[in-house]
């Protein structure tokens, strides 16, 4: 995180090129999961209700991203290093958690729920996609980690990219 105005609601987050990529990468997954997890017994009538409310949800939360990924600033510094800047709400905040949930947990059910450690993925070796698919459930839950610290104020500030003196 760059910068925090808590009273504002307002959170900066600076992306290094690489780090973009992941991030668009991973919005461009959502939503991995369009399920509902849990299923009503014995009522029919109330899952189709509670798979159109979740698939409009996702519906604006893939709206939301999409706007998200064209929100930032794009700054590059005099060594030519880009960065890219994303300022947030608290409410964008949580939007963005909702999403990277719904990929962290999809890819998890997808691979079979396995446990933290790849080597435990399969009884066989992992194929690509499946190592992809590990690693982007990490990648999600660090973000997730750095987006609660950041809104409940234990996230570290970095400072600013040196610059030449004037």
């Amino acid at each position: 995180m760059v910068s925090s105005d808590k009273e504002a609601g307002k959170f900066t987050f600076r992306f290094e090129q690489a780090e973009r990529e992941w991030f668009r990468h991973t919005m461009s997954l959502y939503p991995v999961q369009e399920a509902s997890l849990n299923r009503i017994e014995n009522d029919p009538g109330a899952n189709e209700l509670l798979d159109k409310a979740l698939a409009e949800n996702r519906k604006q939360l893939r709206e939301e991203a999409d706007i998200l990924l064209k929100a930032g600033t794009l700054e590059i510094n005099s060594e030519f290093k880009e960065f890219w800047d994303l300022t947030l709400s608290a409410t964008e905040i949580e939007l963005l958690l909702q999403i990277l949930n719904n990929v962290r947990v999809g890819l998890w059910l997808r691979l079979g729920k396995p446990d933290p450690s790849i080597e435990e993925l399969l009884p066989t070796k992992p194929n690509e996609e499946q190592v992809r698919s590990h690693m982007v459930m990490h990648v999600c839950a660090a973000w997730q980690g750095t987006l609660m610290a950041a809104v409940d104020g234990t996230g570290e500030i970095e400072p600013p990219p040196e610059s030449e003196p004037e």
